[in-house]
């Protein structure tokens, strides 16, 4: 009897037991999967908010479609004009027509007119394979809502009168020029004259669709 007792208490100790092991088992799984149902919950959540604003934006965005296609329309041939003024990539030759009809109606003769490769329009240039500099790549642009610069250096001749109205004129220019340097020999009625001249460019508005990954 005192065998067949002490066999049943360990028969109830191992059913214990075993509903222990049990129970931490099933502890553990509800927890490692309570969080990945909260952390699946919280993630769809911001989806849900990200896709609800980008919704959002998208009709704004077909909302100001009929506003702008109006004021374009408006713009008749000023748009000709902008599109010279602000160029979306760097216009050497269309600045140097510029220049030279300025210069002209200003009483000045264009000797020379040569781009400028300063610092803020080359990219430093990787060492090449064999150990020589390889040639300066062109700065990327500094985005589509600001203007990139470029620079030009050109050579003048005429009188003062003509180099004041070239200046003047060039302040009265469409497209947006800036005198950076000038050095100027001679006399008030002869004289040559070197400027070194920053216009603009902008890229073009980049409008393909973007994603994004929400974490």
């Amino acid at each position: 009897m005192a065998s067949a007792k002490k066999q049943s208490n360990l028969s109830n100790n191992h059913f214990i037991l075993v509903m222990v092991l049990v129970s931490l088992v099933t502890v553990v799984l509800s927890v490692v999967i309570g969080r990945s149902l909260v952390s699946g919950i919280l993630l769809n959540n911001k989806v849900i908010a990200k896709k609800v604003t980008a919704d959002n934006q998208l009709k704004d965005n077909l909302a100001a479609v009929e506003q702008l296609r109006q004021e374009y329309d408006q713009l008749g041939g000023r748009r000709r004009l902008i599109l010279e003024s602000l160029p979306v990539k760097r216009d050497v030759p269309g600045l140097a027509s510029t220049l030279e009809l300025i210069a002209g109606t200003s009483g000045l003769k264009l000797k020379s007119i040569t781009p400028v490769e300063a610092a803020a329009d080359t990219a430093p240039a990787p060492p090449a394979a064999d150990g020589n500099a390889a040639a300066p790549a062109p700065a990327a642009s500094t985005g589509e809502d600001q203007p990139t610069p470029y620079q030009v250096a050109l050579s003048v001749e005429g009188n003062y009168t003509s180099l004041v109205n070239f200046l003047r004129n060039l302040e009265l220019s469409a497209r947006p020029v800036r005198v950076t340097a000038l050095t100027a020999t001679g006399n008030s009625a002869s004289m040559s004259a070197d400027l070194q001249l920053s216009s603009y460019w902008q890229a073009e508005a980049d409008l393909t669709p973007k994603t994004e990954v929400v974490q």
